[in-house]
């Protein structure tokens, strides 16, 4: 009797540990659900990438993004400025950008701002998130 109760005791715990090792490994293996990043950058001109005002809309994982972006130079009226669009798609990163720096002087400053748009599923159910940005600098953090 003893042997038996043995034999089913370590199969329950054999159970047990299968089913942990499971879980672990799907916890290991499933990506989690990672914010999404919108933010805009200007005035911090990188001639080797040719970028420098942009705005980007970035996150894992793949969804239906959309991105625009402003630029006004300081200084001229609203209507000189220009905007620039990314069309919505399926993407892990949506990138607007121009590189106006080096033909106007590097005295020019500009802010840009940027309209950011991503839904949560894929395919896209019609229903979006949205978020602005603002930026007068380089925001060095978000590279």
């Amino acid at each position: 009797m003893g042997i038996i109760l043995c034999n089913i005791v370590y199969r329950d715990i054999m159970k047990i540990k299968s089913l942990v090792l499971a879980t672990l490994i799907v916890a290991v293996t499933t990506p989690t659900q990672a914010a999404v990043s919108a933010f805009s950058r200007s005035n911090c001109y990188v001639p080797i990438a040719e970028i420098g005002w942009e705005s980007v809309t970035w996150g894992w994982p793949e969804s239906y993004r959309g991105t625009s972006t402003w630029h006004l130079k300081d200084g001229e009226h609203p209507n000189d400025a220009h905007n620039m669009k990314d069309d919505f798609r399926t993407t892990w990163r949506s990138f607007v950008g121009d590189s106006h720096g080096l033909a106007n002087g590097w005295d020019n400053k500009y802010t840009v701002k940027g309209k950011h748009w991503w839904s949560k599923s894929v395919p896209h159910k019609g229903l979006f998130w949205f978020k602005n940005s603002v930026a007068t600098d380089c925001n060095l953090s978000q590279w």
